[in-house]
């Protein structure tokens, strides 16, 4: 007596485009069971699909076998696209399938033993042909979008997402681009050592802020002020070298204040704007005055301002960036021994005749500082730096 087979077929169409190197296919699963209806438990099978692109010749596209064992419940599982290829079929292969061309549909075949038994033939839904999304090509113009099948998408201010440039559009930012439009998550503040802005990084106050020092010396200038009192101007503290310089640049200018010396150097200003005229050029006029870099806002550092500089990383950094370092030979004509720079601080016991001035210098790669007394008069080194 010639047995029957019943399929409890489940076809899970997982219509998924892949790459090239990746097989397509769908995934079928059933339970089979003898003419009886009984469940044939873990029993070999031999699964015939075949695609049919014309119901009605029966004009097979793709056909392939499969050789699968049930389980314990009579269920087992294929993927159509996976089996063996019976060469039957226009289709050289199962991803050449052209399914935009006609309605397809399935026929399952099963051989328990006895040869292929005809399970029957059911027609793909929807799912399946989407495996057949060819890679369209889009382009913009205006607010229309283009696909290159022929159709359009209107889709209003398309035109402003399409002008979008992405990067840091912090200013602050190392990385700050300027032609930027839509912030990426990039920006990265700047540390300790970065040449930013016009010069090296050598303070962060902890809040985004923080100070920089020029990339070489302005010029030897004169403190100025001789003779006379900028109570002002006497701050040696942190964030007061701005202050200061603007009060010594606006209050002790004057030619008559110069104590007899004048200004030179490789940024030395050549042409000094008259405010509190005439002025001389003192080292806070060169600062104040100085466009080192790009920049206008630089200002003769205070004494604790100078002193938090670390002068081995700022003249690294300046040389890297076209700089130089700072200066640990005396001025020609000074008595002393090493460098010797001046700030923006006014002596606080003796304002009308000393200002704090730092010595540096540098020995087998070890830099020291200090600070002392330097009469008004005296022409010195000059190093700016700015705040941001």
């Amino acid at each position: 007596m010639k047995k029957s087979l019943l399929l409890l077929a489940s076809v899970l169409f997982c219509a998924i485009t892949f790459a090239q190197s990746v097989p397509q296919g769908i995934n079928y699963q059933a339970v089979a069971r003898d003419a009886n209806g009984d469940v044939l438990m873990n029993q070999t099978l031999t699964i015939q699909f075949s695609v049919i692109s014309d119901l009605a010749t029966s004009a097979v596209s793709w056909q392939e076998t499969h050789t699968v064992t049930t389980n314990d419940y009579g269920l087992f599982t294929a993927i159509i696209g996976g089996g063996t290829t019976t060469s039957v079929g226009n289709s050289a292969t199962f991803d050449v399938i052209d399914w935009g061309a006609s309605n397809h549909f399935l026929k399952v075949e099963v051989d328990y033993g006895s040869g292929l038994v005809d399970m029957g033939t059911t027609a793909f839904m929807s799912v399946p042909y989407a495996i057949n999304s060819t890679p369209q090509s889009l382009t913009i113009s205006g607010d229309t979008l283009f696909i290159s099948s022929g159709n359009y998408i209107i889709i209003p201010n398309i035109s402003l997402i399409n002008q979008l440039t992405v990067g840091c559009t912090d200013p602050l930012g190392v990385n700050y681009d300027p032609n930027a439009n839509l912030d990426d998550g990039s920006c990265t503040l700047p540390m300790l050592g970065d040449y930013y802005l016009g010069g090296v990084v050598f303070y962060l106050d902890g809040n985004g802020g923080g100070l920089i020092c020029d990339i070489q010396d302005i010029a030897t200038a004169p403190f100025g002020c001789d003779g006379i009192s900028v109570p002002a101007s006497n701050s040696t503290a942190f964030g007061t070298g701005a202050q200061n310089t603007f009060n010594l640049w606006y209050d002790c200018g004057s030619s008559a204040f110069c104590g007899g010396q004048t200004a030179s150097g490789p940024q030395h200003i050549t042409t000094a704007p008259s405010y509190n005229a005439p002025h001389c050029y003192t080292g806070a006029t060169e600062c104040y005055l100085s466009n080192a870099q790009g920049y206008n806002d630089w200002f003769l550092p205070s004494k604790d301002e100078f002193l938090a500089i670390d002068l081995g990383m700022v003249d690294s950094v300046a040389l890297a960036n076209g700089g130089t370092t700072f200066n640990y030979n005396p001025i020609p004509g000074s008595f002393g021994m090493d460098g010797e720079y001046l700030t923006s601080s006014i002596h606080t016991l003796y304002p009308t005749s000393y200002y704090y001035k730092i010595i540096v210098s540098s020995f087998s790669n070890t830099y020291y500082m200090q600070s002392t007394n330097g009469s008004l008069g005296e022409a010195r080194y000059v190093r700016a730096i700015r705040a941001f």
